[in-house]
């Protein structure tokens, strides 16, 4: 095996969870591609996950901070992951919002063009168009092709260049079986990592105020992905859930249900803290 392809493909430390891929990622600027563990794709997978992205477009509006901005590419970079139903529910959302007199919305520059490409998306969901950089949008795995260890050491070059050059990913497969995704650095580089985060806390504000079946969608989408959440994000999360820092109308399920939340990321946070100490 080619020394390039093993420090490729031995650049991720594929341990269970967040900590152990996304620490690796953190070492490897500069990059054009990265290997990184199927499950990196899990959030994204989740049933939940455009109820997360509905949520934290909802809590962005109105605010004149960098939130608007995070939101909005977030949403450009994981639209083949949103189906037409759910694009109009955002475009919808967004044009009320825009067009409500008693809203007086600090960046219309963001949310005017959004809105626009959403009906253009769901009017021609398979269609092509320029995209700047920071908007090309991340490959679902199912979309993506396969290709074993074997033919990736012999057809390397041609293959790192197709994921540069196309914005591709490969599924890894070893054995037959899928091992690996092979991706441009830019999906999961530092920056994008954070503002993951900066959406699921964005989302989790927005369903304490809201309740519902979006606010329940986002519990579950943090509950069943704990594993797959940085400290950082469970932190902001675990403070905004003791203070329960907006004044909701909430019923008493709802209450529990968010108390149960905290006491599991809570968990989580001193699993995270003990693995540190050891």
């Amino acid at each position: 095996m080619k020394k390039q392809e093993k420090d490729l493909l031995a650049q991720i430390a594929l341990a269970q969870g967040a900590a152990g891929w996304r620490q690796a990622v953190q070492g490897q600027a500069g990059r054009a591609a990265l290997a990184v563990p199927k499950t990196a794709f899990d959030l994204q997978e989740s049933r939940q996950f455009p109820a997360v992205v509905y949520s934290a477009v909802r809590y962005a509006m109105g605010r004149y901070t960098y939130m608007p901005d995070v939101a909005s590419v977030f949403l450009r970079r994981h639209r083949l992951w949103l189906s037409p139903a759910w694009m109009a529910r955002i475009e919808a959302l967004i044009r009320r919002h825009l067009d409500d007199p008693n809203q007086n919305e600090p960046q219309p520059e963001v949310w005017r063009p959004l809105a626009q490409a959403l009906a253009r998306w769901q009017a021609q969901p398979g269609g092509k168009e320029p995209t700047m950089e920071q908007y090309k949008p991340l490959q679902p795995i199912s979309e993506m092709e396969r290709i074993s260890r074997e033919e990736l050491a012999a057809r390397l070059d041609e293959i790192l260049a197709r994921v540069e050059q196309e914005n591709i990913g490969f599924v890894i497969t070893d054995d037959g079986k899928p091992d690996l995704v092979l991706c441009p650095y830019a999906w999961f580089g530092p920056e994008q990592l954070d503002d993951l985060g900066c959406v699921v806390n964005s989302a989790i504000r927005d369903a304490i105020r809201t309740g519902g079946e979006d606010s329940a969608a986002v519990r579950q989408f943090v509950r069943n992905h704990l594993p797959d959440l940085d400290g950082k994000t469970l932190r902001v999360a675990a403070k905004d859930l003791r203070e329960m820092f907006l004044p909701a109308p909430m019923t008493e399920a709802e209450k529990r249900e968010w108390n149960e939340l905290l006491e599991q990321i809570e968990a989580r946070l001193r699993a995270l803290k003990e693995g540190q100490s050891q």
